[in-house]
């Protein structure tokens, strides 16, 4: 395939619908084994299907050509946690801020601010995460940032300002309906966290509800964008553990 300068190109495209035919796209990384987008490419091929441990070891060797706040940084810091490298993750994010060379740019910002955001053992201080988030949304209040900025503020513990964003991210437009549902699980938590028993619930079930849909009916494949679905899997994750506390909850909830 012809080389592309960007991880955000028509190439990607086009080298995900190659992945369905396996075996000439393992050959075609014979071909090209420096090629990183290639690898991480099928990584997303793998993360759609839920083959997480292929899906990390793809990511991991085709990470290091992408750009340090690239949001492919951000779906190989998010598969670490997936699988249970907890200090993988950390080095991610470490790697991602000793590379980055425009963090003041927003859109960098909002790489910064989310993938720092994701577990609640923080590499960074969650305050720094807020500044970070804030500043991306100072640039353009579309969905994503305010909902980063929201992750944030329930990192930081700041619960009402994270529910006043996350219900104005809902309000934006997501494309997807279904990546929304980011928002439902940082709501949930938040309201947990306030002794909001019933809206916390209720928004956990609204979430499972659609999930299981989707998983039943194998449309989780339709997701090109992996940077939704691989952060829907985490914080679904710790919404049960967090909303259901159950004693039996599984170490692994993405064991099958």
């Amino acid at each position: 395939m012809p080389k592309g300068g960007s991880w955000a190109t028509p190439r990607s495209l086009r080298a995900l619908e190659l992945t369905r035919w396996e075996r000439a796209y393992a050959r075609l990384l014979e071909l090209q084994p420096d090629d990183g987008q290639l690898w991480c490419v099928r990584g997303r091929y793998h993360a759609q299907r839920s083959h997480w441990e292929q899906a990390a070891a793809d990511f991991a060797r085709g990470v290091g050509s992408a750009p340090p706040e690239s949001e492919v940084c951000f779906e190989h810091a998010c598969l670490r946690l997936i699988v249970g490298d907890n200090e993988g993750y950390r080095a991610a994010v470490r790697e991602i801020l000793r590379r980055a060379s425009r963090p003041d740019d927003p859109f960098v910002a909002f790489v910064l601010a989310r993938t720092a955001s994701m577990t609640a053992e923080p590499v960074v201080e969650p305050a720094q995460a807020v500044r970070w988030a804030e500043q991306a949304v100072a640039s353009n209040r579309h969905a994503w940032y305010l909902h980063v900025l929201g992750l944030a503020h329930y990192r930081d513990g700041q619960l009402d300002r994270a529910i006043q964003r996350l219900e104005e991210s809902n309000a934006g437009d997501w494309g997807e309906p279904g990546d929304k549902h980011q928002n439902q699980l940082v709501l949930a938590m938040a309201h947990h966290r306030l002794g909001h028993a019933e809206p916390a619930r209720a928004l956990l079930d609204e979430v499972e509800r659609w999930l299981k849909g989707v998983e039943t009916a194998k449309t989780q494949l339709a997701f090109r964008n992996t940077t939704d679905w691989l952060p829907l899997q985490l914080l679904r994750r710790e919404a049960e553990a967090v909303i259901l506390d159950d004693p039996v909850f599984p170490d692994d909830p993405f064991a099958r």
